[in-house]
């Protein structure tokens, strides 16, 4: 058999046994660590198939469990873990944790193969938690620019409108269009518009913020959810983006062209008097608008609402028309007088 790395972590001691020998004669290749910093030190720098733990203390809550479980940093997957104990009752707590138990007087033959099960269980595992991941990921990803698909976005949108809920605060949306890409694929190939798509995918995820959701909804559709971004935030943000795409000089397999985007934005908020289903659709309506009036644009709507209503005049407070009305008037009556005063030679 090949050997492979195996830490044996001996935080308490072995009488009469050379257990690094005996596994190294059965193609093992162990490494020894005597306290639970070596053995951090050793796991996080040279990762081993498997940990053979010796703890010092027999307790669920152990660092020494811990600290192999649970991995501080969160960067690396737990190796494989059997504990050496002749009293794995104690450790009930953590069974389903751990890969399994070695009483101290195991013959190292049956050892070996022990850990050697353990290991291909363990990687099995890990290898199917892996696939799952992977078929969640392309369930819910867009497969041309690895952006959020319109299914995830939606999802996306229920758990930020519920936060702005939960947290008052704004929610922005930007509709997006990539302009004439019809006319992209016609005048060069799928290929090349196939690598218009990916970078503007790129050009989202350089200009947003780490929270905020691109998203490719379908065809030369895009969207972007923007948490806690009122309406001049996220228009300011869309502005930022058309400006960045229309810079981008795209190049690809012989090909090279400019291309612009158009934008609708709107933003929503839990005090004003629309739903967010309608902001989302206000935000389309302006994309629609701006494509109307030429592309390359972004336009706004202001069917967000705000989030409390203006304070009410004072009733012997004119309102600014009225004010407006009033100078006006007084201009017009203070002519009049002029006149009559010329006409009778008043002075």
């Amino acid at each position: 058999m090949d050997a492979f790395h195996l830490l044996l972590a001996l935080h308490a001691p072995l009488p009469g046994r050379d257990l690094a020998a005996e596994l190294r004669a059965e193609g093992l290749d162990p490494e020894i660590s005597r306290n639970l910093a070596d053995t951090w030190a050793a796991v996080r720098d040279r990762p081993p198939r498997a940990v053979l733990l010796s703890p010092v203390h027999e307790d669920g809550d152990s660092a020494e469990l811990l600290s192999l479980l649970r991995p501080a940093d969160g960067s690396r997957v737990p190796p494989t873990l059997l504990v050496l104990t002749d009293r794995p009752e104690f450790l009930d707590v953590r069974a389903a944790d751990i890969d399994g138990f070695v009483a101290p007087d195991e013959p190292a033959p049956r050892l070996a193969r022990r850990i050697r099960h353990a290991v291909a269980r363990h990687e099995a595992r890990q290898a199917l938690a892996e696939e799952r991941e992977s078929l969640l990921r392309a369930s819910s990803t867009d497969f041309k620019t690895g952006l959020a698909n319109d299914r995830r976005f939606a999802e996306a949108c229920r758990i930020e409108h519920a936060r702005a809920i939960r947290e008052n605060h704004w929610l922005g949306v930007v509709m997006i269009d990539l302009d004439e890409f019809k006319s992209i694929n016609d005048d060069h190939d799928h290929l090349f518009g196939d690598h218009v798509l990916k970078e503007l995918a790129d050009t989202l995820r350089a200009g947003l913020r780490p929270f905020d959701t691109p998203a490719r909804k379908g065809g030369d559709e895009f969207a972007v959810l923007l948490p806690s971004a009122d309406l001049d935030a996220s228009r300011a943000i869309a502005e930022r983006l058309r400006a960045a795409f229309a810079e981008r000089e795209l190049r690809h397999g012989g090909h090279r062209r400019r291309a612009t985007i158009t934008l609708g934005v709107a933003a929503w908020h839990p005090e004003g008097e629309t739903e967010f289903e309608d902001v989302l659709l206000a935000a389309d309506q302006a994309l629609l608008a701006a494509k109307e009036a030429g592309r390359n644009r972004v336009f706004a709507s202001e069917r967000g609402g705000e989030p409390a209503a203006a304070p009410p005049k004072a009733a012997d407070e004119p309102t600014p028309g009225a004010r407006k009305a009033s100078r006006g008037g007084a201009r017009k009556k203070k002519a009049r007088k002029a006149t009559t005063r010329k006409k009778t030679g008043g002075s």
